[in-house]
């Protein structure tokens, strides 16, 4: 459980005993167990989101008959800027608090160079949370909190979070109305803490020491990341610049290789489970020609497309409707069968393995064990420059590409 977390966090709020807290092993975001503490009730274990889509090759889901696909943004061009992509997550929750739909909502912010999850009931509050984080954030420590308050709430959340919360609603652990939306993001893995250590001081060339604060993803379309010292403001673009050998979205996390092990494992990328699901608007016309952000909204159930069209008659946000039988989004259906590898990898080892499943797939999991290797993994980074290692992701890329279709 500790080599595969994610940093979700539900295992620290749903502890009976407060044994469990968050921690860093390797390089990696983990969670540290008092056994002094411990019952071995199994809680932890019974809810953990990795260890379900570990022993499971399929997601349950309810029928996607209420699902609708829009394009929008807030209308405040100030909350559209500082989001990530168009501000839309934040003008809900503004609308949700003004117009006291909810008591509160749980959402995560950066503080220095973490990030840690807060339940907002403030208006003013939600413009620390802005932007797209992309590192552990485990949010539902504070599952704890929604448990002994009152009221109904708001969740902004991952797939491997809104899919625990839904299961310990199932089981009454949580009251059924405590959560009155889930607003669910896209999520292609979340990072593993040693790759902020790693773009601060080889693609930044800066004491990690001196930096002070690391903001999460917002500032327009496509956005970027600002590294704070005393002296001044570094600037980490969200895609990769060749010229510079900086970019938070790069070959490195193209790969997965940056990503947590446990998020490798991962079944549900598009947050099915949520009222809605959104992302960046991937959309070529959008694309080229928007510079502060849009976002991409699929809501999957009824709930979630009244909240969305409630708030567009209030004027909070701007939306238009897209084709539904277009594909906006990632199957499941292609993650399959690196998963299966994966998974079998984890629980029959490498011989049995190699034996039965696509060499593809082998060939593309050899990087991931590279990079899980502590000592393996610092010194590739610590020899290979950016640049060059950057270089050498996108070949293997293509190579991968090149043997899965052949």
């Amino acid at each position: 459980m500790k080599k595969l977390c994610v940093g979700c966090g539900a295992c620290i709020g749903i502890c009976p005993k407060e044994a469990i807290s968050p921690t860093e092993i390797k390089g990696y975001a983990s969670i540290n167990i008092d056994t002094s503490k411990c019952i071995q009730c199994g809680l932890c274990v019974k809810f953990c989101p990795i260890i379900s889509y570990l022993n499971t090759s399929e997601l349950p889901k309810k029928p996607n008959s209420n699902i609708k696909i829009f394009t929008g943004h807030a209308t405040k061009t100030e909350t559209r800027y500082h989001g990530a992509s168009g501000g839309t997550v934040t003008a809900l929750l503004t609308y949700l608090l003004e117009e006291s739909e909810v008591d509160g909502v749980l959402v995560a912010k950066t503080h220095g160079k973490k990030a840690i999850p807060q339940l907002v009931t403030n208006v003013k509050d939600l413009k620390d949370t802005q932007g797209s984080i992309y590192f552990p954030t485990f949010s539902l420590k504070l599952i704890r909190q929604l448990r002994g308050i009152e009221g109904s709430y708001a969740v902004v959340g991952l797939p491997c979070q809104i899919d625990v919360l839904k299961k310990l609603i199932e089981v009454k652990f949580l009251p059924e109305n405590r959560i009155k939306y889930f607003l669910g993001l896209r999520c292609y893995h979340v990072n593993a803490p040693w790759y902020l250590t790693y773009m601060i001081n080889k693609m930044l060339k800066l004491p990690v020491d001196d930096v002070y604060q690391v903001t999460a993803r917002r500032y327009g379309w496509p956005g970027k990341v600002l590294v704070k010292t005393r002296k001044e403001n570094h600037i980490v673009p969200h895609f990769y610049n060749k010229r510079t050998g900086t970019g938070l979205w790069n070959p490195l996390a193209l790969l997965h290789l940056t990503a947590q092990l446990g998020c490798l494992l991962c079944t549900n990328h598009e947050n099915i489970n949520a009222d809605i699901t959104f992302g960046d608007a991937w959309i070529p016309k959008i694309v080229k020609k928007d510079k502060i952000g849009s976002s991409l909204i699929i809501t999957r159930t009824k709930r979630g497309t009244e909240l969305i069209r409630k708030a567009e008659s209030t004027g909070r946000i701007a939306v238009n409707i897209l084709n539904r039988e277009k594909r906006y989004y990632q199957s499941n259906e292609e993650l399959k069968s690196f998963n299966k590898t994966l998974r079998m990898l984890i629980k029959e080892g490498a011989a049995k393995t190699i034996r039965q499943q696509n060499i593809a797939n082998i060939f593309a999991l050899i990087p991931h064990l590279a990079f899980t290797s502590t000592t393996l993994r610092q010194t590739l980074l610590k020899i290979i420059p950016p640049k060059i290692l950057m270089t050498a992701a996108s070949t293997y890329i293509k190579l991968i590409s090149i043997t899965s279709h052949s």
